[in-house]
């Protein structure tokens, strides 16, 4: 029994040191701070609340969150300039891309005509169409006039004759 009641004291001991430790500890001593802080503030604005000099020192304090919310609006006055900005940048690039999707077909008494990228591409896959056409027309020419040599080279039936062979004997 005793050495049961011996371990459960050493983990007891165990436990309040690891709650002891430098980092709660000043964790904590931080908290009280920031309470101690917070108290001598309204302690200081009630003596000078009863010195009678209030509204001279009250109005010279009162400055202190003026100057916070000027800070506070030049950030956002900014952050709306930063934002103008970058919607006058996106507007650019926008405008950019629509430019580059047109393009230049020709000039007609000082009026430019455009065509979208789309159309152009059709207009290309068009010319690409008729290449094609041309290209299996000549081959298919080539290919007749090659029939036709050889059958003015093998003669007029178009086959070459058959080769007979004679055995001697």
């Amino acid at each position: 029994m005793r050495s049961r009641s011996r371990s459960r004291e050493k983990r007891s001991y165990r436990r309040r040191s690891r709650s002891r430790s430098p980092d709660r500890r000043h964790r904590r001593d931080r908290k009280r701070d920031s309470r101690n802080k917070s108290s001598t503030n309204d302690v200081a604005l009630s003596s000078i609340i009863a010195s009678g000099d209030g509204p001279s020192v009250l109005a010279s304090t009162s400055n202190v969150p003026h100057t916070l919310d000027l800070s506070t609006n030049k950030e956002l006055n900014d952050a709306k300039t930063k934002c103008e900005m970058l919607e006058r940048e996106l507007r650019a690039k926008m405008d950019q891309l629509e430019e580059s999707k047109r393009k230049v077909v020709r000039k007609v008494n000082n009026y430019t005509f455009y065509i979208a990228q789309e159309e152009e591409r059709l207009e290309m896959l068009e010319a690409k169409r008729k290449l094609e056409e041309e290209k299996n027309e000549l081959r298919k020419e080539r290919e007749k006039l090659t029939r036709k040599e050889q059958t003015v080279i093998l003669g007029k039936s178009g086959t070459r004759p058959k080769l007979q062979f004679q055995l001697n004997r």
